[in-house]
Order: structure tokens, then sequence, then C-alpha cells
């Protein structure tokens, strides 16, 4: 379920007093207001200029079929409150709406990543029989799930994580050490990268609403969102979930492996979401962390039986559509671990 974490500013219900008929001219009006500019400070650089014109078309594009579907929802909506407060000529949606309706869902659709396809792991009863069956390498996907230990959400802790770790951005190295710049250092490189999109995707609706505490706000829920305290959390949770046997007894046990660790990793793009409450377009941010380990028996620490991979991942978003509150959004549902077992390697044991 979508969790807006910053003061959501809840929109009027429609109905009574309050009942709304969106015309087409309103519609009209609102696509006509995200017209890309030019930028005066653009790259002379022909290659970068045509990258520039290319995100400018698709943010253009993107805002409006959002904002279209929006008014179209909202219609609808007018419609269906209209026929429940005593009947209405024009509460039945016409067939040009509802099939223009579905046309942008399924545009929309394609441009964002696909939701994870869960895979759980099946039931093994003793050991032997888990790592068995793990000889050729498997993968399981797990929902990410309340964790039996609570875990600390806030920025201080995320801070400490930080400082701690190091972060890629939009896979281009080097990775940001975060015990080395600071967290300070790490937040305003993720405010730098966002202005940037911003920037070269200039459009007229949005640009003059957004500065920098949004852009440090979102930044800092990203790293609340994959420091290793929540990446890896729930990392561990989903690999105990995967080695325990039917009744819960704990076939395997799980014990970091910090050799092969690897950077966190925050990319960030521009580009449609879906909410609970509809599609919302603005500055994503997709968040992986990745920790390694291995696993033993309970009663024998000496043999290493398996080794895993388990793969945190979630997406935020900033709306910046003009829509509602500029609120980070972040759905818990996304969020997937993946789980991969395979059987140690003797050259590395």
């Amino acid at each position: 379920m979508a969790a807006l974490v910053a003061s959501p500013q809840q929109d009027t219900p429609l109905g009574g007093e309050n009942y709304v008929v969106v015309t087409i001219e309103e519609v009209e009006l609102s696509l006509n207001a995200v017209v890309a500019l030019p930028s005066d400070d653009e790259d002379d650089n022909e290659g970068a200029a045509d990258a520039a014109l290319e995100a400018r078309v698709a943010a253009t594009q993107q805002v409006a079929d959002v904002q279209e579907l929006w008014m179209l929802d909202r219609s609808a909506k007018a419609r269906r409150d209209a026929a429940l407060l005593g009947g209405s000529s024009e509460a039945v949606v016409p067939k040009d709406d509802e099939l223009r309706r579905n046309q942008l869902r399924a545009s929309l659709i394609t441009r964002q990543a696909p939701s994870p396809q869960l895979n759980p792991p099946p039931s093994f009863t003793t050991t032997d029989d888990l790592v068995a069956h793990v000889q050729e390498g498997v993968t399981y996907t797990h929902a990410v799930k309340q964790s039996a230990t609570k875990r600390d959400g806030g920025e201080a802790q995320s801070r400490r994580d930080v400082e701690r770790d190091r972060l890629l951005l939009d896979g281009r190295g080097p990775a940001l050490e975060g015990g080395r710049v600071g967290y300070d250092r790490v937040v305003q490189s993720l405010v730098s990268a966002q202005r940037k999109l911003v920037q070269r995707a200039d459009a007229a609706a949005w640009r003059s609403s957004v500065d920098d505490a949004l852009y440090e706000a979102f930044a800092k829920a990203a790293l609340v969102a994959v420091n290793r305290t929540e990446s890896g959390g729930a990392a561990l949770d989903a690999v105990v979930a995967t080695v325990a046997g039917d009744d819960g007894s704990k076939l395997l046990v799980p014990v970091p492996d910090s050799r092969r660790a690897e950077p966190l990793r925050v990319h960030l793009d521009l580009g449609p979401y879906a909410c609970d409450d509809g599609w919302r377009w603005g500055i994503r941010a997709r968040v992986e962390g990745t920790t390694f380990y291995r696993l033993f028996a309970p009663d024998d620490f000496d043999e290493e039986r398996l080794r895993c991979t388990a793969r945190y991942a979630n997406a935020l978003l900033l709306p910046l559509d003009g829509l509602g509150a500029e609120s980070v959004v972040r759905d818990a549902s996304r969020a997937s671990v993946v789980v991969a077992l395979e059987p140690p390697d003797p050259k590395q044991a």
C-alpha cells in the first residue's frame, strides 16, 4: 500500500456540494500547459542537445498522459457520484472516454518497471534435502514483509548507515564512500542529480514549483529506503524464510559475507508511477541493496553448506505533475527481495 512520507494533503471528495463535472475544455487547457520550453543554458554539444530534446519530448508526453487520465478518472467519478445522489442523464461514462482511459493506462504501464513476480521457496524437512535441491542453483522472490525486529526508519539511523557504506548513483562510478565524504555530501549528490534531470526535461507546468528542499527530502527518503538497516534487514528476513523448514525450524543459519559486499545503488529517472489512487508522474528512485551470506548447518559452523545472494529492491516517487501534494510516495508493495542459493565455491572457501 502506498505511504505518503511527508504531510500528505487529501483530495477533496467529490459529490454533494463538491460535485464537479470536468469539461473537455479543461482537459485541453491542462494539456496545453505542459509544453516543453527551450533552455538558455543547454549544452552546445550536439549529442547532449539531442538527448535533452528527447528527454523533454518524453516528459511532455508522459505528463500530458498522466494529467489527461487524471481528468478522465475524475470525470468518471463525478458521474458515478451524480448517479448515487439521485440519478443523472450523464451518469454513464461515455464509451470513448472509457476507451481512452484504457489506452492511457496501457501506455503508462509500458513506461513503468514491472512489478516483481513472486516465487516463494518450497518447504523442506531436513538440511540435507534443502542442500540437495540447490545443487544446480535456485532463485526465489519474496515480497517484503514487516520485520519481526522493528527497524529504525529515521534519518539518524540512515546517516549512521550511509557513513559506513558505499553508494553507486545511476550505475556510474566511482562509488561514493559515505565514511569519507559524509552523509550530507551523499544527499547533495542525489539533489544535484535530480536537479539535472528536471533541467534537461524542462516543462513549464512544473519546473518553477521544484526547489532544493523537495529534492533533499526525496534524497533522504531514498537513502532511508536503501540503507543497510532497511535493505539488509529485509534481505535477512527473506533468507531466513527461504532456509526455514516446513515447521519453521532453522535448517541453515546465514552468516554475512562482508568480503563480497557491493555498494548500495540508487537510480534516478523521470516517469510515471502507479499509486493506489491513480497514476502520478515525477522523479523516480529505484533503490537496490545486495547482501551476501554463507549458510551453515545449525550444529556445524565449520562446513559451509551453501552460499546466498539477497537483492533487495524498491521504488519511490517525487510527484511533479501538478496533480496534488508534492509528497514522497513510497509503496511498500513494490519492495521485493530476490534470494539466490548456490553451492559454495571451493576456490573461495
